[in-house]
């Protein structure tokens, strides 16, 4: 992987339950790793069988590290250009320990409540 390519800077995020001031549990996310990326973007494309129009799937593709290596969809997210993207999957790039793929949904606001009105 080419350091010229890597031109964009991304932030990990693990989610993590907190207390309030009322002493209840609450998911809240903190900043985990922050390094640079390369991107690449697909938008509604008819190769993905659950991408709509309206959905923006993006791929980063970071450097492998001993930080990289444990992220998953479950716990991370990312954070890139004040924007958050769930990680959807995560490509190892063939087990070289050089790169890792990971390939993210944009969330919003407006996802989450039209999720939880359904």
């Amino acid at each position: 992987m080419k350091i010229s390519r890597l031109s964009e800077k991304v932030i990990f995020q693990k989610g993590s339950a907190h207390e309030d001031e009322y002493g209840n549990h609450v998911m809240g996310y903190d900043d985990y790793f922050s390094c640079s990326c390369t991107v690449s973007s697909q938008v509604g494309d008819e190769k993905e069988d659950a991408v709509t129009m309206d959905e923006e799937i993006i791929s980063f593709t970071v450097r492998y590290s001993s930080e990289t290596e444990c992220i998953s969809g479950k716990e991370y997210r990312i954070i890139f250009r004040g924007k958050y993207y769930n990680i959807v999957s995560v490509d190892y790039q063939g087990y070289r320990k050089k790169s890792i793929k990971f390939k993210c949904k944009h969330w919003s606001l407006e996802d989450s409540h039209a999720e939880s009105s359904s």
